[in-house]
């Protein structure tokens, strides 16, 4: 088997073992996964060997994963601990002072943290009535078949914006409550995905005031949800994981995680007394 200028990178423990022609693939792999082994090799052969249980030779210690590994096998470690009181506190008070702390002494007892990056949660809202006036209305936030934490929030007198708004602030405060996982949030709302992640920016540059000058519409739930965001940004990209990802969802295509946040919004929307 011929060799690869870039080499190649087994995992034998990590989220998915096998063979990856690149660092960065390698590293998706074993970053966060509690005793995660990988080893770069020259020839495929080799590399798949050691997949299999082969050529273990000794063993070093990774002092970070955002170092190229050179030839050896490395098992990867860490604990941080982080201060996440915006998931206990109330819209307006989000604090963006996120910090990590991730010194921890050689030979000091570690907690390594297994990364799940398939988590997902999925946020609909729904208003009965929608422009007419006290409409009734609710927010679904929806995390998996049978989660606790699958919400319904009544909503009286609101709107769909609102109630989209309100659900993607939710779910990304319900992100922050669970930073040993990354999230990514499922919207079928483009106006809750666009305000929060495009059209904020000229906003704030406007100072909250739109193309024609006047006041934002729903300004303070759009900031809510751009804080939280920010929050959650702050706590991944200190771990080494990127962004939140906020993805759309087309709304009643059969989708599962949105046909589920529909029905608990619209749970919600029942649950609001006349």
């Amino acid at each position: 088997m011929g060799k690869s200028k870039g080499g190649y990178y087994a995992v034998r423990n990590g989220r998915s073992k096998g063979v990856y022609n690149s660092w960065s693939d390698c590293l998706k792999q074993v970053t966060g996964y509690s005793n995660a082994s990988f080893k770069k090799f020259d020839t495929m052969a080799e590399a798949s060997a050691f997949v299999s249980g082969g050529s273990r030779g000794g063993s070093a210690r990774a002092s970070t994963a955002h170092n190229s590994p050179s030839n050896g096998p490395y098992s990867l470690s860490s604990s941080r601990s982080y201060a996440l009181s915006y998931a206990q506190r109330s819209p307006g008070q989000v604090s963006k002072s996120l910090k990590a702390t991730d010194a921890t002494p050689d030979g000091a007892s570690t907690s390594p943290q297994t990364v799940d990056h398939s988590k997902h949660i999925y946020v609909d809202g729904a208003a009965r009535g929608n422009g007419r006036g006290n409409a009734r209305g609710g927010a679904g936030i929806y995390y998996g078949p049978g989660d606790p934490r699958n919400k319904s929030i009544p909503l009286p007198d609101t709107t769909n914006q609102k109630a989209e708004l309100l659900a993607m602030r939710e779910g990304l405060k319900g992100a922050l409550k669970d930073t040993s996982n990354k999230y990514t949030i499922h919207s079928d709302s483009q106006y809750a995905i666009k305000s929060s992640t495009i059209w904020y920016k000229r906003w704030e540059e406007n100072g909250w005031k739109n193309t024609k000058g006047e006041p934002v519409a729903n300004k303070e739930l759009v900031q809510d949800v751009v804080q939280a965001k920010r929050a959650l940004n702050d706590v991944y990209e200190s771990k080494g994981w990127g962004k939140v990802e906020i993805k759309h969802v087309n709304g009643h295509s059969g989708d599962p995680g949105n046909d589920a946040a529909d029905a608990l919004a619209n749970r919600g929307a029942d649950a609001v007394k006349d």
